[in-house]
């Protein structure tokens, strides 16, 4: 359907055809894409009516009115479509940021798990390693108890002993320098089995987190005060065994006893 705009000497201005429509609402979209320019009053009308080859007040009458029931306001279509637009552009806003919001969770849940796989891993490498700790404890506990009980059989033994070494030297069964290397590897086994069970004493502490400067290690059913006075007794000791032959040292000749020495020599504790 086609209208006739007339002007008021009812000369014919132009006819609107659906073709001169659509023209005219194109003209006002590109319009309508550059800022400040959709409004008729910032001077569209001239530049489209020049463009249309027809009249500023068809391009007004076009925007404002339109030429009803054919063809509604252009104001209308580009409001509308422009609401269209914006919601359009909102409804793409909204779904990026949804993405990123979901972005952003699975990241967040993603080192949140590998922090729980972390902590869990841990744990678990504490656990293994205070199960190996406690069975390295328990046989170290083991062995320090073998050698505190072999350690406790060599002194009894050593003790029991002392006296047939010297009833032996006494009657002539062997020489006072078989019986001192026979004190002596009896001393230095004695002393490698302290030794060992230090030790292993001081490794379970170690293990068990105490302190190790406070070990101590006792032989036999010996008292602080026996031990005391045979470490007093011990430069005597020595002395005695050089001037009874019985201590020679690498290199040195045995001398002869002197006349005063007495035969015999004893280096084990009273007992109480």
């Amino acid at each position: 359907m086609a209208s006739v705009v007339h002007s008021a000497n009812m000369k014919p201005r132009r006819q609107i055809t659906e073709e001169f429509y659509n023209a005219l609402l194109a003209a006002f979209r590109a319009a309508s894409d550059v800022p400040g320019k959709l409004s008729p009053y910032m001077g569209c009308y001239k530049p489209i009516s020049r463009m249309l080859g027809c009249d500023q007040r068809t391009v007004k009458r076009g925007w404002l009115q339109g030429w009803p029931p054919a063809f509604e306001p252009i104001k209308y279509v580009i409001e509308r479509e422009q609401a269209l637009t914006r919601h359009k552009i909102a409804q793409e806003q909204l779904a990026a940021a949804k993405q990123r919001g979901e972005a952003d969770e699975a990241a967040f849940l993603a080192r949140a798990k590998q922090t729980a796989d972390e902590k869990a891993a841990e744990q678990s490498m504490a656990v293994e390693g205070r199960k190996i700790e406690g069975q390295i404890a328990l046989g170290t506990r083991a062995t320090t108890l073998r050698l505190l009980s072999m350690q406790e059989r060599t002194a009894k033994a050593a003790a029991q002993l002392m006296p047939k070494i010297e009833q032996a030297i006494l009657g002539g069964e062997i020489t006072s320098q078989n019986a001192l290397r026979l004190l002596a590897q009896l001393s230095a086994n004695q002393r490698m089995l302290n030794d060992a069970a230090k030790t292993a004493i001081e490794l379970t502490r170690l293990i068990n987190g105490e302190p190790q400067s406070i070990v101590a290690v006792t032989s036999g059913n010996m008292t602080v005060e026996e031990a005391t006075e045979v470490i007093k007794r011990a430069p005597s000791l020595a002395k005695r065994a050089q001037e009874l032959g019985l201590l020679v040292l690498p290199g040195e000749s045995v001398a002869a006893p002197s006349a005063s020495a007495a035969p015999a020599l004893s280096i084990v504790p009273k007992s109480g």
